[in-house]
Order: C-alpha cells, then sequence, then structure tokens
C-alpha cells in the first residue's frame, strides 16, 4: 500500500516538473501559447469536475465562453469546433441527468428529416462534404436542445441574470487581452466595440443580454435591472452594427413606453427621466453620427457588400430551389466575387436557409421553430407577452441581416433565453 502511494506521489511530482518545464519552454517561445496551454489545461480539470458536480453550470460555463472568440486570436486552431461539442456535450448530460421540458418534441425531428435529406438527396461536388453538413447542422440543432433542458424557478432567475451579463464577461476578457496585447478590446480600423470576440458576435451577446435585463426588470423593477438595461444597450450601440441595434431598439421599446408613463404620473419620477435622458443624448447623437457614416458612403446605402454577395448566392443556387445545394455549402464556396467581398456566410438567414434547404428545408425550420417558440407569449415567467411578440419581430428582421440561427454566438444563448422564460407552471410571482 504504502509502495503504491509512494509510486503515484512520483508520478504527481514529475507530471508537475514537467508541467513547469512545458510553461517554461512555451512562455520562451510565446506569450500567446502560453496562456493557450494553461488555460486549456485549467480548462480540461474544470469540465471534467463539473461533469461531476453539476452539469448544468459546464452549460452555463460553455455558452458563456462564446463571447470569446479564441479561434479569431490564435487561428491555428478551431476553437469554435470545441466550443460546440462542449456544448453538445453538456446539453446531453443535462438531459440525461435532469429530464427534457414536456412539450413537443417535433421540433428535432423534423429537423433530423431536413439532415436525412441533406445527407441522402444533395450531391456533395467542390468542397463541400458530409463533415460541413455535420458541422453546421450541430450549430442548429445545439439551439433545440438547449430551449428543452429542465430549469427551475431559482435557476432561471440565476440564468437570467448569467445572461444580462455576457456582454460584462466579455468586455472583462476582452481588457485583458488587451493589456497583454493580443487583442484589442476595440476594433482599431472601424472603432466598434468588441470585447474578447468581434464586433458582429459582441452585439448578438448585447441583444440577448438586453432582453434578459427587461424581463428581469418585468419581474423586479429595481434600479440594478433598470441600469443593466440602459447599459446593455449602450453597448450594443457601441457596435455600431446595425441589425443588432435595430433588433435592440424592437425589444426596448414596451420598456420606453413604461417608464414615459410612469413619468407622466409623478413630477418626482418625470424629472429623474428627463434628466437621465439629457445625459443619454450626447451618447445617442455620438453613436448615431458613427452608425450614419457607416451606412452611407458617397450618398449611398452602405450594405457592406451584402446585396451584391446575396444576388451571387441566389444565382448559384437557382436550379436547386426545391431542396437546395446542402447545409452548410455557402461556407465551402470558393467563388471568387464572393470570396472579394469577405463572404464565408450568407449574412441572411433567409438566403442560407433557400440557398442551402430550399423551399423544403425553409417549410421544415419554419415548423419547427413555430412548434416550440409558438408557446411561450402566453406562458413565461414574467407574464410579458408584448417582449416576447416584439423579441420575435426584432429576430425576424435581424435574420435579414445576419446569421441569427447559424452563428452559435446568438443562436444558443438565444433558445437559452426562451427555454428559460418558458417555465410552464413555474411563473415568478411579481
Amino acid at each position: 500500500m504504502k509502495i503504491r502511494q509512494n509510486l503515484l506521489g512520483i508520478k504527481i511530482i514529475v507530471c508537475a516538473i514537467g508541467l513547469v518545464i512545458v510553461n517554461i519552454l512555451l512562455l520562451s517561445y510565446s506569450l500567446n501559447y502560453f496562456i493557450l496551454f494553461n488555460c486549456c489545461l485549467i480548462s480540461i480539470f474544470f469540465i471534467i469536475y463539473l461533469s461531476v458536480v453539476n452539469p448544468k453550470k459546464l452549460l452555463l460555463v460553455s455558452i458563456s465562453s462564446l463571447v470569446v472568440s479564441m479561434d479569431r486570436i490564435f487561428p491555428v486552431f478551431d476553437f469554435m469546433f470545441f466550443q460546440k461539442i462542449l456544448i453538445l456535450y453538456s446539453c446531453l448530460l443535462c438531459i440525461f441527468r435532469y429530464g427534457w421540458k414536456r412539450v413537443t418534441k417535433i421540433s428535432i425531428l423534423l429537423l433530423v428529416v431536413l439532415l436525412a435529406i441533406s445527407l441522402t438527396l444533395i450531391p456533395k461536388t467542390g468542397n463541400y462534404s458530409n463533415i460541413d453538413l455535420i458541422t453546421s447542422f450541430t450549430s442548429i440543432l445545439l439551439g433545440i436542445l438547449v430551449f428543452f433542458i429542465k430549469w427551475n424557478k431559482d435557476e432561471s432567475l440565476g440564468v437570467l441574470r448569467l445572461l444580462s451579463k455576457l456582454p460584462l464577461i466579455s468586455l472583462g476578457i476582452g481588457l485583458i487581452f488587451t493589456f497583454i496585447g493580443i487583442h484589442p478590446i476595440i476594433n482599431p480600423i472601424s472603432n466598434r466595440l468588441q470585447g474578447a470576440t468581434i464586433s458582429t458576435h459582441f452585439v448578438m451577446a448585447s441583444t440577448i443580454a438586453l432582453v434578459a435585463s427587461l424581463t428581469l426588470y418585468y419581474i423586479d423593477s429595481t434600479k440594478t435591472n433598470r441600469y443593466m438595461v440602459l447599459l446593455n444597450y449602450i453597448l450594443s450601440l457601441a457596435t455600431l452594427s446595425r441589425g443588432g441595434i435595430i433588433f435592440s431598439t424592437i425589444i426596448l421599446l414596451p420598456y420606453i413606453f413604461i417608464n414615459i408613463v410612469n413619468g407622466l404620473k409623478s413630477n418626482m419620477k418625470f424629472l429623474k427621466r428627463v434628466y437621465i435622458l439629457i445625459l443619454l443624448i450626447p451618447i445617442l447623437i455620438y453613436f448615431g453620427l458613427n452608425i450614419f457614416e457607416r451606412s452611407f458612403s458617397n450618398g449611398e446605402l452602405n450594405t457592406s457588400n451584402r446585396v451584391q454577395a446575396w444576388e451571387i448566392l441566389l444565382k448559384l443556387s437557382e436550379d436547386s430551389r426545391l431542396i437546395g445545394l446542402g447545409i452548410g455549402y455557402i461556407k465551402t464556396i470558393e467563388d471568387p466575387e464572393i470570396a472579394d467581398r469577405g463572404f464565408n456566410a450568407a449574412h441572411n438567414e433567409y438566403i442560407r436557409l433557400l440557398v442551402e434547404s430550399g423551399w423544403v428545408g425553409i417549410i421544415l425550420i419554419f415548423c419547427s421553430l413555430f412548434s416550440y417558440m409558438s408557446k411561450i407569449p402566453n406562458d413565461n415567467i414574467a407574464n410579458k407577452k408584448s417582449l416576447i411578440i416584439l423579441f420575435y419581430i426584432g429576430f425576424m428582421i435581424y435574420s435579414f441581416t445576419d446569421n441569427t440561427i447559424s452563428a452559435v454566438q446568438f443562436w444558443v444563448p438565444f433558445n437559452l433565453y426562451l427555454g428559460i422564460v418558458y417555465n410552464k407552471g413555474n411563473k415568478v410571482e411579481v
């Protein structure tokens, strides 16, 4: 027994010495790889620990990691692949341990039908393969799985608070990255706020954080929740991302209306709101001018080459309108006209779905989403039907300018939020 203990002690000492040597070598070679190695090492132990102790916390940590674009900082590795695998692993652990919501499962069945069509009926040409199909399909599936996870009342409020702080998490990590010189918190070329990711993904986190803050405010209208609403909206403005800002503005409308009505009921409240508005006006003007400058070039609307890329994508798929070219096909296109415009994604979910899955895919995905999203407006923990309806309207408009379903940075937190607010029979008393 003592011999075994001694051997174990020796192994631990050898491993510790080995880790110290590896760290010294990495530090002498590159600070970035030193940080990367230690982050991966800590992550492995953390994943193993939470897998046993609390899979739900592992899921939340893995979703929170989406606000950090490690693959942009270390382009040698495909970190997004590992993030997707970790979220999938966490979802399955949670479902097996805690069960899943008693709502229709037809949403997953319809997605499986779509996958079967893409696997069997669509020819794989050029660089497109089944691997591209599976990875892209997994991104869609992850959001649906996240929705089905069960949460109790206390957990729901905790997750809403976490979602409301996603941009702050990205900003905190982004400040560290900026300090050590591996990734600036503000894009030096476009002057857009990006945190520890890119502006497009940062605004996605900000929009989800905004609706989570609004939900918390409707449940408990404290000053903290009110300030978080304003902060998340300002953060979305700072990205200068037009689609995300439109989305944020739409879901903010009920909040603005409520505050105007409440302000008119009391002179003191009215004066406070006027004071806050006066403070916000310079910020709104500053970001408004920057957004206007980004939106117009030489007197013409600047769509960042979106319209031109959409025309090319539609032309490429004009002979495959029924079942499309295959899920994930767009990211494998090497057409120089697309590449020159910097498009490896459609930045329009309607066009992407039409090009990749055809009219059949559009119908299947629409029915899949409708099967569970339609239940939430009438049964949500904040008891605010208008908030959810405006959230859907904003989502549909946002989908016209960005990758709201194919990008897990938005799609997974989006469905996590819906899964949280839809807690049938478990409303939070206001």
